[in-house]
């Protein structure tokens, strides 16, 4: 799953093959300027955690099959 991270309409950063890209570090959210931990801010994120966990593994999968 590739996606864009924005702020309006100007994309911050950009997750493509498994790797976090950041394109505009001080239009990203304070937690990923901060951290770069792009699995936690997805799990604060999600609507409600089924969702986060749900993205998440599917993350893991392709990861795993890249390896």
């Amino acid at each position: 799953m590739d996606f864009f991270i924005l702020n309006g309409d100007t994309v911050a950063a950009e997750w493509k093959n498994n790797e976090f890209k950041v394109i505009h570090f001080d239009m990203l959210p304070l937690y990923l300027q901060r951290t770069s931990d792009v699995q936690k801010w997805l799990e604060t994120r999600a609507i409600d955690s089924h969702r986060a966990i749900w993205v998440l593994r599917w993350l893991n999968i392709n990861v795993e099959r890249t390896l």
